[in-house]
């Protein structure tokens, strides 16, 4: 009863639980997975023999997915956490480079197995809807787009534990869920930011479910959406069709089809909600009660007790320079570059301030909005890009920074909406996610010495 998977377990009725193992490959990258099952031994029937790395690796469930181009290209352009499933973070001087992250560039968080969708079966994919334990309809993917306005919308994406080291650095290592893990040293880049095409998911929605859209029961229900790679979660179906929101059945990333690890040949995008929920390959779209998948009923929840997280906070990030930037004796000032977005706070992006001396004083950023008004599109749930040359503090100011001898020094940012909020200097750990305080980026201060900074830098370069 209390392991995430105890129903699919109750299935195996006392028989092998190797291919549960073999589809959620998390099972072989933490140790809390063989503490949980020690506390369950009941004895040893003989010593086991290593695990055969075939069996481990999903009996060839996993070999189809890393000969994608897209994968191959993500490998290159990311920092990997594991294979099987593949999770990624891209890098900030990816994420910088231009307004929209490039699909290759993108991060990817997988849980199993990619599912295998040949392209020239995209259109008749099918997609079933239910309610009440009953189907209502199973269109294929072509028919949708055939019947609904194909429209676009750009906003971010990102994973429940985005910053989850900085969470871990705020709170402390009993506050999270990570420790431990592979997961624990989550930087800023399980972000990014696209323009998604597809159908609207209000319009199919209050089509196919007048009765659940009705005012005296649309806050009781959620709308499930189920994965062919077994994932499903569920979302307020109040939020799903609000128009403003943008929720969309989505069949296009950045002007081309899905990936393959973003969800071929159909994903639920939901702007302003966290990742968690933006299922992929998607096959079946549920109205109902809130779903009690280990999705919901275990992971990604607002710490010990709290209820499945849902929206995203605030929050902005600097991408340049990176930690342990190294700056000359006598500079006067930094350049830095960074991103913020609103999240589900339903107010976009007002400004950003950021800071070179740990709060004391603040300068405004210059935040690009053009960008997003010049491609059409003033969607509240992309990001806003900002840029800044801030004042450094006076030479000698700062604490040491071991190995340098200069004085550390930090950069910071904080972003405010047009409602009025402003992001948080410390925000709670909830469980380990949604971590939203102010982005801290060190920077080390070279001293002055018998050599200068470029003799210092040419001889690095020559020793290496």
């Amino acid at each position: 009863s209390e392991h995430p998977g105890g129903k699919l377990l109750l299935q195996g009725a006392g028989g092998p639980v190797e291919g549960f193992w073999a589809q959620w490959g998390a099972h072989h990258m933490s140790e809390k997975v063989q503490q949980a099952l020690e506390k369950l031994r009941i004895g040893r029937l003989s010593d086991s023999a290593p695990e055969p790395d075939e069996e481990r690796r999903g009996g060839g469930a996993w070999e189809e997915e890393q000969l994608n181009a897209c994968r191959i290209q993500n490998r290159l352009l990311t920092s990997r956490y594991c294979e099987m499933p593949y999770v990624s973070e891209t890098k900030s001087a990816a994420m910088s480079l231009s307004y929209l992250t490039p699909n290759e560039a993108f991060y990817v968080r997988n849980h199993a197995p990619v599912p295998y969708i040949d392209p020239k079966d995209a259109d008749s994919h099918v997609v079933t809807f239910t309610c009440g334990g009953e189907e209502v309809s199973s269109p294929t993917l072509g028919q949708l787009l055939a019947k609904y306005e194909s429209v676009s919308t750009t906003s971010v994406l990102q994973c429940s534990g985005n910053r989850g080291a900085d969470n871990i650095a705020a709170n402390g290592v009993r506050a999270s869920g990570f420790v431990g893990g592979p997961f624990e040293h989550i930087g800023l880049g399980l972000l990014g930011n696209a323009c998604w095409g597809g159908v609207r998911l209000s319009e199919v929605v209050r089509e196919l479910f007048p009765k659940s859209c009705s005012e005296d029961v649309l806050d009781s229900l959620h709308v499930t959406f189920e994965g062919l790679d077994g994932y499903s979660t569920s979302t307020p179906l109040r939020y799903v069709l609000d128009p403003a929101n943008d929720c969309l059945l989505a069949t296009h990333m950045n002007g081309s089809p899905l990936p393959p690890d973003h969800g071929f040949p159909a994903r639920a995008v939901l702007p302003g909600i966290t990742g968690a929920r933006q299922v992929k390959w998607v096959s079946n779209i549920t109205v109902g009660p809130e779903c009690s998948s280990a999705w919901n009923a275990n992971y990604y929840k607002d710490g010990a007790g709290g209820g499945a997280l849902q929206r995203l906070p605030m929050n902005s990030v600097i991408l340049a320079p990176e930690p342990g930037w190294l700056v000359g004796a006598r500079a006067t000032e930094v350049q830095l570059s960074g991103v913020a977005y609103g999240g589900g706070t339903g107010s976009p992006i007002a400004s950003v301030e950021v800071s070179a001396d740990r709060g004391k004083s603040w300068q405004p950023a210059r935040c690009l909005f053009e960008e997003a008004s010049s491609r059409g599109n003033v969607s509240k749930f992309g990001w806003v890009r900002f840029e800044a040359r801030v004042e450094l503090e006076a030479e000698g100011v700062g604490s040491v920074a071991a190995g340098h001898g200069g004085p550390l020094t930090e950069l910071w940012c904080r972003a405010s909406n047009e409602a009025g909020e402003q992001q948080p200097d410390v925000s709670g750990s909830h469980g380990g996610y949604f971590y939203n305080g102010y982005h801290r980026v060190p920077i080390v201060r070279l001293m002055e010495g018998p050599a200068s900074r470029d003799t210092f830098l040419v001889w690095n370069s020559e020793t290496v």
